[in-house]
């Protein structure tokens, strides 16, 4: 429960940090299975911010790591990931998805 209670208050500050964002953000999704064949999505993002200093510094975050039920065509990945990213309220900001 503990994990839980921890992923949920990062994805809260995460979520936070990314509506703050001016420009656009880049997502990359990643497909694999394990030994029994369970298949899982991980979805990254990636932005860059300007320091204090004027410097811009690459910054990327896991925004999911989820086990995959179902088919896994490219209409229900698309629907999956979508959610995804309106879990951390993203949608209107993402680029084209790698």
């Amino acid at each position: 429960e503990m994990i839980l209670v921890s992923w949920k208050q990062h994805m809260d500050v995460l979520r936070a940090d990314l509506s703050r964002l001016e420009g656009a953000i880049s997502v990359m999704a990643d497909i694999w299975s394990d030994r029994n064949r369970w298949l899982y999505l991980g979805v990254t993002a990636h932005w860059i911010k300007k320091l204090t200093s004027g410097h811009l510094a690459l910054e990327t975050a896991l925004i999911a790591f989820h086990c995959i039920l179902g088919l896994h065509d490219g209409q229900n990945l698309a629907k999956m990931i979508l959610q995804l990213l309106d879990r951390v309220s993203i949608t209107t900001k993402v680029s084209p998805v790698i």
